[in-house]
Parts: structure tokens; C-alpha cells; sequence
């Protein structure tokens, strides 16, 4: 018997660009629809427009793959992440200096960053724990303790802490390299690495829902690894099946990622005054609380708001304007008047 070899239909395109196919199965334009990376709709003339929004990453659905590049060359991505300066990387190997493969880079570059980290062991630290036990170690805990009642005893109701790499520095971790295996992101033999560095977590349990850790100079060695590893971690993954179909993807937000970044530079500069930036603080327009709004950065003196600023990923200058759109100036004029302020500022 002949084996029919089917060829991979491929869409490459970057930020806000939209392309146009002639023909997709309802079934794969259902499943990329759903995975949020582009949008999709028909045409009257029965073509498919396909429009990439701020998420960069692919999706790949039966025979055709999606994938959205970013708009400028990755070496600009990580230097967004704070880390270029501090991860050494090898321009041959990765060619990160024109590369658009964010998703190669990212992962390779995760992946070296953890096998360095880790080549003298797996960081341990202090973690507490409750239990029931024979012999006391620990402090007792009372309220559980007596909860028992006093004919009760044994075993006790303790908290301790163990020494150990359970910590939420290797859990963290573990999870991103976990995600690259089964999403299957990056090269080969990033895949294969990231299988070899699990094998080594495998006494590492295995948490859900968010992860925090606290930089300190006892985890310092595990500052970059960490930092790509929360960006993969909270990157949009989906691996599923549906009926015959099955679909595959990752994603990120590069809004999202420009907010934070763009948060955390000003943020920075605005503490070194003595002074406070809050992020995403709610503000209710009216009574009942139905109407509200979030700016980006709000710049607090004494106590009191001193400026707000609103972030925007994308050139203010572009279009047949060229100059910010009548929406930004009204959506951050909002913001001043809700915190009776008479200026605002619009960071692009």
C-alpha cells in the first residue's frame, strides 16, 4: 500500500496584518477561531480574510497552521523582558539579532538559561508544611489540635518547615518546561532538553493556578530562567482534540507584555523620587458601580494622584492623521477628570 503524504497548508503573518485565503475546512477555521490568536471571516466573494491582532505564536488546526510574527526583530522582545543584558545568547546559533521566530528563541533561550541555573543543582529552600504526626516536631496547632478533643492526643497537628526543592522557584519552572513538551513549542532538541531538565524536577510536585516566587540574592542564579518562564507560563497554550481534529498552539500578548514592561520601567524612576505608582486600580464612574475605569498607571504624591498615564502598543504616528487617535486623547482625558487632575499622558 502507497502512503499519501498530505502537505501542511501554512499562513505566516505579523502583528495587525491580515491575509486572504481561498479556501479553509469549516472545521480548522472554527478551531483557529477559537484559539483567539487571529480572527477570521468570509468574504462575499467567498474568500477567507484572516486578521492577526497584539497575540504573536501560531496555532495549527488538521493540515493548516497559523503563525503571527512580531512586528520588530526578537532581540527588541527581550529587551522588553529586562534580561538581553544579563542572558548571554549565541547570535550564530539562535541568530536572535534578525530572527522573528519569537517562539524558537524564546524557548531555546529558556531552556539554556535553565540548564545553567541548574548544572550545580536544583535550588532548595524552606517551605511550611502541615501534617499529622507520631512524634511532635514542629509547632503545634491548636486549633486543629483541640478540634480533635483531649482523649485524642496522637497523632499531633503540627506545622513545620522542611528543607527541600519544593519550592515554588523549581514549580514554576517545571511548569514551563511541561508546557513546551506537550505543546510542542520550539525545536527538536529544545523539546529534548526541556524532557531531560523535568526528569530532573521529577521530585517537584506538580501545582495549579498561580505560582508566586520572591527575587532575593539565594535565588539570584534563577532570576532569568524565571522571568522566561513566567512569560511561557502565562502564555496562551491550547492542546485539544476535537472529533477527528486536532489542534495545537501557543501565544502572547504583546500588549500585554508592552503594559508591564512599560509599567515596571516607570514605575522604577517614579519610586527613586519617593513617591508611589499603582497599577490597574479601579475607579467607578458611577454609584452602583456599573460604569468603571482602569488606567494603566496612576502616579500617587503625598498620597494624592500627581499624573496618569495610559499605555499603547502601537505608533501614534501612522495613518492618514499622524497623530494620536481622537479615542486615546478622549479615553485618557476621562482619567484625568475622574481624578481631578488637569493634565494626562498617553505612553506609546
Amino acid at each position: 500500500m502507497k502512503a499519501e503524504t498530505v502537505s501542511r497548508q501554512e499562513l505566516n503573518l505579523t502583528e495587525y496584518e491580515e491575509g486572504i485565503l481561498e479556501e479553509i475546512d469549516a472545521a480548522s477555521a472554527v478551531a483557529i477561531a477559537k484559539s483567539e490568536l487571529v480572527d477570521i471571516s468570509r468574504k462575499i466573494s467567498g474568500e477567507f480574510r484572516i486578521a492577526a491582532g497584539s497575540r504573536v505564536g501560531f496555532v495549527s488546526a488538521g493540515n493548516f497552521q497559523v503563525a503571527v510574527h512580531p512586528r520588530f526583530p526578537v532581540r527588541n522582545l527581550f529587551y522588553f523582558l529586562n534580561v538581553l543584558d544579563v542572558l548571554k545568547f549565541e547570535d550564530e546559533r539562535v541568530r536572535i539579532s534578525k530572527s522573528t521566530q519569537i517562539l524558537d528563541v524564546l524557548v531555546s533561550s529558556f531552556v539554556d538559561s535553565a540548564l545553567l541555573s541548574t548544572s550545580k543543582g536544583l535550588l532548595h529552600g524552606y517551605r511550611e508544611i502541615e501534617e499529622q504526626a507520631i512524634t511532635l516536631r514542629g509547632r503545634i496547632l491548636f486549633s486543629k489540635q483541640l478540634s480533635k478533643g483531649v482523649e485524642v492526643p496522637i497523632p499531633f497537628e503540627i506545622k513545620r518547615d522542611e528543607y527541600s526543592e519544593g519550592i515554588p522557584e523549581n514549580q514554576l519552572l517545571k511548569r514551563a518546561l511541561r508546557k513546551i513538551i506537550r505543546l510542542e513549542i520550539g525545536s527538536s532538541s529544545s523539546i529534548s532538553l526541556a524532557k531531560s531538565l523535568v526528569r530532573e524536577l521529577d521530585g517537584v510536585s506538580n501545582l495549579h493556578g498561580r505560582i508566586d516566587y520572591v527575587e532575593s540574592r539565594l535565588n539570584k542564579h534563577y532570576w532569568n530562567t524565571l522571568r522566561i518562564a513566567k512569560l511561557i507560563d502565562e502564555g496562551s497554550g491550547f492542546s485539544e482534540n476535537i472529533g477527528d481534529l486536532t489542534i495545537n498552539g501557543f501565544s502572547i500578548d504583546m500588549f500585554r507584555l508592552f503594559e508591564q514592561f512599560s509599567f515596571r520601567e516607570l514605575s522604577s524612576r517614579i519610586k527613586r523620587r519617593g513617591d508611589v505608582a499603582l497599577s490597574q486600580r479601579r475607579r467607578e464612574l458611577d454609584l452602583e458601580g456599573n460604569y468603571r475605569e482602569i488606567p494603566d498607571l496612576i502616579w500617587q504624591s503625598d498620597g494624592r494622584p500627581k499624573h496618569v498615564v495610559d499605555f499603547k502598543y502601537k505608533n501614534p504616528l501612522q495613518g492618514e492623521s499622524a497623530a494620536p487617535s481622537l479615542d486615546d486623547i478622549r479615553q485618557v482625558s476621562g482619567y484625568a477628570s475622574l481624578l481631578g487632575l488637569k493634565s494626562a499622558h498617553l505612553g506609546y
